[in-house]
């Protein structure tokens, strides 16, 4: 079960690879190219991440491609 997620930043991960971040998974949203959650991935094996769409879910009919970008988000994220 998974009880704390926060949204990834730098200082995060220093927490986290300090063994003082009490986090069971990441959020992660456009704001990152799918590379970079792919590399952050690489650096948190341990931990899930989640994809948050934010606008990029509200503007699915009126962005092109957002419905094959979300697709990427959420197989590079492994999120539901």
């Amino acid at each position: 079960m998974i009880l704390l997620t926060t949204n990834l930043s730098d200082p995060l991960l220093e927490l986290v690879h300090d063994d003082k971040a009490p986090i069971d998974a990441v959020e992660v949203g456009p704001w990152f190219s799918v590379q970079q959650i792919r590399d952050y991935r690489q650096m948190l094996p341990e931990l899930p991440f989640h994809f948050h769409g934010a606008d990029l879910i509200e503007g699915v009919g009126l962005v092109p491609g957002a419905i094959s970008r979300i697709a990427a988000y959420l197989h590079c994220t492994e999120s539901p």
